[in-house]
């Protein structure tokens, strides 16, 4: 409908995983779209679909990732009729999995019952520590909860926690406005990575910082060179391992988005998302 010669599909995690061999076959796509010589194209996918996510269609005409011999480069955001058009060349961060943090016994639930004093409160700052090297950003509702397992205390009322929270070294550790714990050697502002959730890992929206939705989202539309809302959604619930969108979760992203446009990493442009700038 478009008279597009080809269009070529390339899956998020085959970029991520294997990003050159993706260029390859889309270089080749491209040169044989512009010579006239393309054969039909297959349905399948470039690369394995490891999770059931979404394939981000991709025109192999005007330009593809990767250096094409003779093209000149097209401008990530520049506008093209019927839509945007997508960037010349992309480098991407890597995307580690998320991972969440093995219980490892830091004492007895006597020491929970001994905070706030000084020896307890080291012991539990010892286990927050260990929490945030590695699931950090956190939430602090799960930080607590963790911090408690640590300390052989499964079931967690609200008193529990904040005796929990009160102890945390802020010279250490801070808290955000959207009640996530981080190291305090990172940067928030500048923080660009998210995590990836496998098949088998399972986190609440709510336990997903605002700052890796955005970090999330901003891959996409590199990836897309402009994507509707509604795609933006989907794609970023099953990069998080989601198979539903509820109004709960719609809420959620809504915020990263939100997030992504007051940080000026993204912008609307009526209901399509682009890349700020």
């Amino acid at each position: 409908m478009m008279r597009w010669p080809a269009v070529q599909r390339v899956w998020l995690p085959a970029w991520i995983s294997d990003r050159e061999a993706v260029l390859d076959k889309l270089e080749k796509a491209f040169v044989e779209a512009a010579t006239g010589l393309s054969a039909p194209v297959p349905d399948s996918s470039i690369g394995a679909l490891p999770s059931g996510l979404p394939p981000v269609a991709f025109s192999t005409v005007g330009s593809v990732f990767g250096h094409v011999p003779g093209a000149a480069p097209v401008p990530l955001l520049s506008s093209a009729a019927g839509g945007s058009r997508i960037a010349a060349a992309v480098v991407e961060p890597e995307s580690p999995a998320y991972e969440p943090w093995a219980v490892r016994r830091f004492g007895s639930i006597d020491v929970l019952d001994s905070l706030p004093s000084r020896r307890a409160a080291a012991s539990v700052r010892e286990a927050i520590r260990a929490i945030v090297e590695a699931e950090g950003p956190v939430h602090q509702e799960r930080l607590a909860k963790l911090a408690c397992a640590a300390f052989s205390l499964n079931k967690v009322n609200a008193q529990r926690a904040n005796s929990v929270l009160d102890v945390l070294d802020k010279s250490v550790h801070h808290c955000d406005d959207d009640g996530f714990i981080w190291d305090a050697s990172i940067d928030r502002d500048e923080w660009s990575e998210f995590r990836t959730n496998g098949q088998e890992v399972d986190r609440k929206p709510e336990h997903i910082s605002v700052v890796e939705l955005r970090n999330a989202m901003v891959e996409i539309v590199r990836l897309s060179g402009g994507i509707s809302v509604s795609e933006l959604h989907r794609e970023t619930i099953r990069v998080f391992g989601g198979k539903r969108r509820t109004a709960g979760i719609t809420s959620r992203l809504n915020e990263g988005l939100q997030y992504g446009v007051d940080t000026e990493r993204l912008e609307l442009r009526g209901d399509v998302v682009h890349l700020a700038g």
